[in-house]
């Protein structure tokens, strides 16, 4: 892998150093104790793109208020708490996906207009 200093050799980073959490008290192998930006270029060297809203207000307050009710019920009926939980989930993964469709048809129209 080329570094963006043009050099040649490989650093390999755990998931944990590229989140930037090194656990105390783990034992790692000296190629994994890279300093995570010194692999990476840090996040205010990262151009501000604008942000897009996954869910509206409404649909995110209705979404906690469903996983709070179901969170509420697993004492009672903790088979209905996983079935509702797993609803909810899925509904939440529906909604994330037509979401992001959205925003890949609205790249490809730009980039089809010669838009940036």
């Amino acid at each position: 892998m080329t570094g963006m200093s043009g050099d040649t050799s490989t650093t390999e980073l755990t998931t944990d150093q590229i989140a930037g959490f090194e656990p105390q008290g783990t034992d790692t192998p000296d190629s994994a104790n890279v300093e995570p930006s010194a692999a990476m270029p840090s996040a205010a060297d990262a151009p501000v793109e604008p942000q897009v809203q996954l869910l509206g207000a409404d649909e995110l307050q209705a979404m906690l208020e469903q996983w709070q009710q179901i969170q509420g019920e697993f004492v009672d009926e903790p088979q209905r708490a996983i079935h509702d939980a797993d609803a909810l989930v899925a509904d939440l993964m529906q909604r994330l996906a037509r979401t992001f469709a959205q925003q890949s048809d609205q790249l490809d129209a730009q980039l089809s207009n010669g838009n940036d």
